[in-house]
């Protein structure tokens, strides 16, 4: 997944050779930043999501604070693949009830362009390994989207915990498939 800067009229005029260079599968953009958060209001991604649909770009999208707005684009957008990044959720909920935060994702369980990247999870919890609240909450995702619409991730870059517990947190701890 490569990485576009939205607000570069270069940006558009690359878009359709994308996909071309080697290696490349699709998009993933990030609004976490306070300098990118009014992308997804002010228009300076519009153009965006209607070219990755018209020319079948995949996108993975992480707005952390905004995941409503990710479910109006992919109902904005029929034809365009969303990938909701990290379940949606917020760092600052750590340690948190993350309910809330899944709520507002399965509203747009709905849509069938919409999946969900199940990554960086125990990032989420203050609690260790086998991350228990974390399983309520995995479940309800795969239930809602199905399985063909979730998968797994790690985000090595911040697990607080080994590369292995990340996969056997799927593999071996869920108690359902």
């Amino acid at each position: 997944m490569g990485k576009v800067p939205l607000n570069d009229p270069a940006s558009r005029d690359n878009l359709a050779t994308w996909l071309k260079q080697p290696g490349m599968l699709g998009f993933r953009i990030s609004f976490r930043h306070s300098g990118t958060h009014s992308f997804l209001d002010d228009g300076t991604a519009d153009w965006f999501w209607a070219d990755c649909e018209r020319y079948d770009i995949p996108v993975m999208i992480f707005a952390p604070f905004a995941v409503a707005r990710i479910g109006e684009i992919a109902e904005r957008h029929p034809n365009l693949r969303v990938v909701v990044d990290h379940m949606g959720l917020n760092l600052q909920w750590k340690g948190k009830d993350l309910g809330p935060g899944v709520d507002a994702l399965l509203k747009f369980a709905r849509f069938k362009n919409l999946a969900v990247k199940a990554s960086c999870l125990p990032c989420y919890v203050d609690e260790p390994y086998p991350f228990p609240t974390l399983h309520t909450q995995i479940r309800r995702v795969v239930e809602r989207f199905g399985a063909e619409r979730v998968f797994w991730g790690t985000d090595l870059s911040q697990l607080p915990c080994t590369y292995r517990q990340a996969v056997t947190l799927f593999t071996e701890e869920l108690g359902f498939s």
